[in-house]
């Protein structure tokens, strides 16, 4: 916040927007806690920037008169609103510092999905920097999900039908013996930029995966990766390998390039941009498989630290209060969710029914010793947007 903003803020907080005053320089300059001259450059910076109306008199024991035109409120929403449309999100958390009561409106206001023109863009908050989106090293559970969100392989595993089907690969055979795997890849494949997806662009991936020093026992099975057509690729292996399909829907073998230090992506967005203070996925436009709902995505570090609990809002007692519009919606703070293996200890209906019955977030939340700060403010998370309808547990 800039000492013209705090100045404004004390004058708003003595005399309100909408109405005229008179008053003289020595009474602003008492306001503000500096000199007269200081003052005058002052009044005269938020005057050019239409904050208020201000009308000098010259000489002595003469009043000055006093409009002010906007409240503070309105200059934060101004100035958030500029930086996030220049996606400068390093300065948008610089600009609210440290402040308790900022992070909170911004986060009420600004994280969530937002519908802007024909574009679906949602911004989300995260608790800590997120690592390079590099296949070949070894990532976190956040890091691998965005990775398959911007990557592609030549095939990939489907959860729904339980089994490994093609992505890039349009579909594939092997010998007898599982020693000889073909693969014929989909002409319509593209990069984010447009190039060709070819057999030889997929060759230079899965070498060079091959020889990356974390993932290179994956490939100690395969001999040969030959590209001897443009969409028809050869993979020979020293022995039997029954589910090299399998082998090739994991992270390593994720397909992408590096042109001029930017990274060319196969999914369904491409890294637009990444820093230490924010990331930014833009949907690929060149993707093969349907267009994914979203337009652009956008994660920035959060510092919960600086938020206090008694900030969090209780959704469903202001969903009547919230007058903001009905195309910008927030993400609540929480989401209850337990995923079972499908082949565990608890995969049959008693097991689930116990773990349903053991886990039940008001009963959690009956059992802590927290403070009563938090006892008061804490409640049921009924899922990720308020305005979702999520299947309840079993």
């Amino acid at each position: 916040m800039s000492i013209f903003e705090a100045h404004f803020r004390r004058l708003h907080a003595r005399y309100g927007a909408g109405q005229t005053h008179e008053l003289q320089m020595q009474e602003i300059a008492a306001i503000f806690g500096c000199s007269v001259r200081n003052c005058r450059i002052a009044l005269k910076k938020m005057h050019q920037e239409k904050w208020l109306d201000w009308q000098p008199q010259r000489g002595r024991g003469k009043r000055s008169r006093l409009h002010l035109l906007t409240s503070p409120e309105k200059l934060f929403s101004q100035n958030v609103n500029k930086l996030l449309e220049k996606q400068d999100y390093g300065n948008v958390l610089r600009f609210i510092g440290n402040d308790k009561y900022l992070l909170d409106r911004l986060s009420l206001w600004r994280f969530g999905v937002q519908d802007k023109s024909s574009e679906t863009r949602v911004r989300i908050p995260y608790y800590r920097n997120l690592d390079p989106l590099n296949p070949l090293v070894p990532l976190r559970r956040t890091e691998r999900h965005l990775l398959r969100q911007c990557l592609s392989g030549l095939t990939r595993y489907d959860a729904v039908q339980g089994r490994i089907i093609p992505d890039i690969a349009h579909y594939w055979t092997h010998n007898d013996d599982f020693t000889r795997w073909e693969f014929w890849l989909k002409s319509t494949a593209r990069f984010a930029d447009g190039s060709e997806l070819n057999a030889s662009a997929v060759q230079r991936c899965l070498l060079a995966a091959s020889q990356s020093p974390q993932f290179a026992p994956l490939f100690s099975p395969i001999k040969t990766i030959t590209a001897d057509a443009p969409w028809h690729l050869v993979i020979e292996t020293y022995h039997p390998v029954r589910r090299l399909d399998c082998l090739l829907a994991t992270q390593p073998t994720m397909l992408f390039d590096y042109q001029h230090g930017h990274i060319r992506c196969t999914g369904a967005f491409h890294l637009q941009e990444h820093s230490d203070n924010f990331m930014v996925l833009r949907r690929n436009q060149h993707w093969h498989q349907a267009r994914p709902g979203l337009d652009e995505i956008t994660i920035l570090p959060w510092a919960p630290e600086h938020i206090s609990m008694s900030f969090i809002p209780l959704l469903r007692g202001e969903e009547a209060q919230d007058d903001r519009p009905l195309n910008e919606r927030s993400l609540e703070q929480g989401c209850c969710f337990v995923l079972l293996d499908g082949e565990g200890a608890f995969a049959d209906e008693a097991g689930r029914r116990f773990i349903n019955y053991l886990l039940q977030p008001v009963e959690l939340l009956s059992q802590t010793q927290l403070p009563d700060e938090y006892a008061r403010i804490l409640s049921d998370a009924q899922g990720m947007l308020p305005q979702c309808n999520h299947r309840p547990v079993d």
